[in-house]
Formats: C-alpha cells, structure tokens, sequence
C-alpha cells in the first residue's frame, strides 16, 4: 500500500521547518523513517541528521529501521557512518554532547549523571543550611512570614523552597528570571492585571459548561420533570448575566453578592455542574474574606512582601546549589540539558558547526518535550526542523512536558509562520467501527481546555482503508 497525499508531503516537502500532528495510527514513525531513507537517496549523509526521541526503545526500534531500510535500498555507504549518527534520546544526545566539550565548560571529560537520591538529599541539606541562617539573623520580615504563612509547621516552609526550586529549573534561564523577578511580576500593574484575567478565567469556566447545562436542562425541557422546570429556568436567568458581562469589576460583585436559585428539596431534582461550580467560587471568596473587588485585589498586593523574601530564600538555594553541583559532581540529566544550552548559547563556533554541517533536525513525539528541550531545538534550527507528534497523545507530564509547545507551533505554522503544518488524519490500526465510537465519545468530551485540542474537524478519527476493506468486516 503506497502513502496518502499528506503522507508524501511530510516525506518529500523540504526548505522549511516542518511540523506533523499525526493522530493515533496514521503511519507517523513509517513517515519519519521514509523521510530519512529519502535524505539518504538525495545524497546527505546519516551523520548529518540529527533524530531524536524520548526512550532508549524509541531509539532503539527507530536505528533499527534506518539500518534495515539502509539495507534494503543498498545504501551501503551509510553503514560505516551509522554509529557515528545521531539517534537517540534528547538525554543522550545532550550528555554526548557536553562530553565532547567539557573543556569549554569548564568540565572534566568523565561528567556522568549522578544518583538521583543523592542530588535530591543534597538539594534539602542546602535548603535547611539556607533557612538556618534565616532563623539565625531573626529578621521581623523573616519572623512574620513564618508566622503567617508557615505556622503550622515550618516542613511546609521547606517544603515550598524545595518545589518552587524545582519548578524554576525546569525553566531556561531561571537565574536571570530571579534576578529580575520583582521588576516584572511583583509591580502593582501586573498583580492588577492578573486579577482581572483571573476573574476572566472563572467566568471563562463557567460558560464552558453552559452549553452541556442548556441541552440538557432548557432546550431539551421536555424531558425534565415540570416540578423542576421553574429552577432550571432560573439558574438559566441567574447565567445571564455572566454570559455577556466583560467588566471583572462587576463579574466578581456579581459572583460575590448574588443568591443562587434555590433547589428543590426532592432529592430527585439534580443539581447541574454549573451550579456546583459557582458554589464552590462563592465558598473561595467567602474564604478570603474580602469584601469587595478592590479589596480582592489588595489581597494579592498585601502578600508581595511575603512573596518576595520566599523568593530570595529560593534564589539563595538555587545559587547555592549550582555551586555544590560543579564541585561535588551532582549532575541530573536536567542540568546537563542547561550545559547543552548553555554550550550553543556561549559558544557561537560549536553552534555554528552544528546549524552548518547538521542538514535536517527530526523529533519524534514532540508533544512530549519540555521547555527545555524546546529551547534546545530552538538554538539547533535552521529552517530544517521536522517534528512528528499529536497532542492528544502527550503522556508525560509528570516528566515536566508542555504540550503548548507543541500547540504554539501548530497554530503558528498553520498560519506560515516560520515554517508549514502538515495533518495526518488517516488512521491505519483499527477499523471503522471503533474509530466511530472513538469520535461519538471525544467529540463530546474533548475540548481544547479538556485535552488541548477542540475534537472536531481534522482531528477527528477517519479510516485510511476503503469501506470493502478486510479490516472492517
């Protein structure tokens, strides 16, 4: 069976960064596999692409494939090349690479990863010699925030240093990002902004459920009970409001102040969603005692103190701890990403060596990537990037990936912006029939809040066999 039209143009379509939202079962590592095999025959070496994915068995099954096809289309003069390629995992990848160039790094040769529960012990040794010597300075800035924040135990202290340190360094540039912190996102315009947004956001919530709320309850009033008519009419009166208001201002007095139809007492009334959800936004202002929305908003003002000494607590250890890493070798794969991108950002000549003798950048499973490895691809490309994923699929997250990533790229390319977008809807794993109930349930349940994407349109499941085909009998 040849390739489908979006299939061929994801092989042959060169000039351009290239990204392939491939759905469940389109062919997608066939796709990638053909367009190396294609690079080989338009007479670029194997040592001058770079493939990259995210397991060793990924790697593995994907060098496995090259090789067979190198094979197969007797393009034997890859093969002496083949094991000075690049394809593998970001992690090794990126620690080949700071090998190679300890010596401008200021590294020795023999860097490796070092046990994760060391690093991790390490890391909370720094933050209690950190914070000791807070308690020692007993500072009333310091003493208060204790106090206030942290009185029920100061592990939650230490705690919070701990995970704010770990969110920042999942970060590029998370030193700098500290260094200018306050400026940026402690300034009276900005924590007001982000008030608004926030409000914004609730209402945004609500009418997400809206439309579940008016099928089920008003368009479709035939199958209520008329005992319960009345209250479903007016929670939909009650909605109103919040559908065409845009001032947060009123949003948030609205929210705060006004009274939620009351529900029948019959047990057999149901409460909508909705309705649970602004509850629950009625109980969290109740829980902040505010009175108002400037009061709302001084809420946040009042807590920049608090939020700025946390934040020098957590600069400190970071500091601290970038020094005892160098010394005592307490390296994470993480840490050897920022040395990576550290190298290309420092070093223009390495850099330059790579975006001139490097032809094309392939990256399977791009959903999965973190800011990090998207920063490093980024400082790699030459309008020869080519990634393969779909964001319906991202699994990692727990390993720090952003499929917003992936999604930004989408959207820009979509539009021709820095490079094309190239769908493959097809699928080839199942047949009609499942592919059909798959589409009945995503359709409703997957939004672009709820999943990434707005399941409908080319998302949306379609077969790449013909209706007489064996497989859907």
């Amino acid at each position: 069976m040849g390739y489908t039209i979006n299939q061929e143009k994801a092989i042959h379509t060169n000039g351009t960064n290239i990204l392939v939202s491939a759905s469940a079962g389109s062919g997608k590592t066939g796709v990638l596999k053909e367009r190396v095999i294609q690079k080989l025959k338009d007479g670029i070496d194997i040592d001058q692409l770079i493939v990259l994915t995210f397991t060793e068995a990924a790697a593995s099954e994907m060098k496995s494939r090259i090789v067979k096809e190198i094979y197969k289309e007797n393009l034997t003069s890859q093969i002496e090349k083949i094991d000075n390629a690049i394809i593998s995992t970001f992690d090794a990848f990126t620690l080949r690479l700071v090998k190679e160039y300890h010596y401008l790094l200021g590294l020795e040769s023999d860097i490796d990863i070092a046990d994760a529960i060391i690093v991790k012990a390490r890391k909370k040794a720094i933050i209690v010699e950190v914070i000791k010597k807070y308690y020692l300075r007993n500072e009333s800035d310091f003493n208060t925030v204790v106090k206030r924040y942290f009185s029920g135990s100061d592990k939650w202290l230490y705690d919070t240093v701990y995970d704010l340190g770990e969110a920042l360094r999942k970060t590029p540039d998370f030193i700098e990002l500290l260094e200018n912190y306050d400026e940026i996102y402690l300034t009276d315009s900005f924590i007001d902004n982000r008030v608004k947004e926030y409000i914004l956001s609730l209402q945004d919530k609500i009418l997400q459920l809206y439309d579940d709320f008016n099928l089920r309850y008003i368009d479709n009033a035939g199958a209520v009970l008329s005992d319960y008519r009345d209250y479903y009419e007016e929670v939909d009166r009650y909605l109103s409001f919040l559908k065409v208001e845009k001032d947060p201002k009123k949003l948030f007095t609205y929210l705060k102040t006004s009274a939620l139809p009351a529900k029948p007492r019959k047990s057999e009334c149901e409460k909508p969603e909705i309705v649970t959800l602004i509850e629950n936004i009625k109980k969290e202002f109740t829980a902040l005692f505010v009175e108002d929305y400037n009061d709302f908003s001084l809420n946040f003002q009042r807590s920049v103190p608090a939020v700025s000494l946390i934040k020098k607590i957590v600069e400190k250890y970071l500091r601290e701890y970038e020094t005892c890493k160098f010394r005592e070798k307490l390296f994470s794969f993480e840490d050897i990403m920022y040395l990576a991108i550290k190298l290309f950002k420092d070093f223009k000549d390495v850099r330059t060596k790579f975006t001139e003798n490097i032809k094309e950048i392939l990256v399977d499973e791009y959903q999965d990537t973190n800011d990090l490895q998207d920063e490093f691809i980024s400082l790699l490309a030459n309008d020869n990037v080519f990634m393969v994923g779909d964001v319906k699929q991202s699994i990692y997250r727990f390993r720090d990936a952003n499929p917003k990533n992936f999604m930004r790229i989408y959207e820009d390319y979509s539009r021709n912006n820095g490079g094309i977008s190239i769908f493959l809807q097809e699928n080839f794993r199942s047949n009609k029939f499942v592919l059909s109930s798959i589409n009945r349930i995503f359709t409703k349940v997957m939004t672009k809040n709820k999943g990434g994407v707005d399941y409908q349109g080319e998302q949306v499941l379609i077969s790449g066999f013909a209706d007489d085909f064996p497989l859907h009998e």
